[in-house]
């Protein structure tokens, strides 16, 4: 299992290198719901478009997952029977560098009795997978024009094999968001 998180989370690591630039698409989108969100591509048949217009943050998910009502800053989705839990969240970054981001939430995962199993850095994104009771946490964040985007998955540990690709195609999506 273990060897299955760290090859994963690795190969997400390498894909994700390069997100989180300051480039935005530039392709108008019909299926924008503020002329403040940045354009992207639709969405893939079966997923759905989620935006947090205020920081200009946009992701992709399956549909599946059902979104809660949100607010502002974001969204919680959940899969009918609960077992899964995205959310996906957009809040100013007040000064923060992105390393010690990454400590606050590595320490308030470890503040859950989560034991956190990895954590790797780049330029501008981080991420966190940990484990609780019989599920993965997994948590990817990027910092971009005064904005923290985090994505967070938790899934049951038995569906790692269906959610470590879903999760890589979900992040394939995201438009990080910024303040200006």
């Amino acid at each position: 299992m273990k060897t299955q998180l760290t090859l994963g989370s690795f190969a997400l690591a390498l894909l994700l290198a390069g997100c989180g630039d300051s480039s935005v698409p530039t392709e108008a989108s019909t299926v924008a719901t503020s002329a403040t969100v940045p354009a992207a591509n639709p969405p893939q048949a079966g997923w759905t478009r989620y935006q947090i217009a205020k920081y200009q943050a946009q992701i992709d998910y399956p549909n599946e997952l059902v979104a809660e009502a949100g607010s502002e800053t974001g969204n919680r989705f959940k899969s009918a029977d609960g077992s899964v839990v995205m959310s996906f969240e957009a809040l100013p970054d007040q000064g923060q560098s992105l390393p010690d981001f990454a400590k606050t939430r590595k320490a308030a995962q470890e503040a859950t009795k989560a034991s956190v199993k990895e954590t790797h850095e780049g330029g501008s994104w981080y991420m966190l997978v940990s484990a609780k009771d019989d599920k993965i946490i997994y948590e990817h964040g990027f910092q971009r024009g005064g904005i923290f985007s985090i994505l967070t998955v938790s899934y049951p540990a038995s569906t790692t094999a269906t959610w470590q690709p879903r999760i890589s195609d979900i992040l394939k999506t995201v438009i990080p968001g910024t303040a200006s």
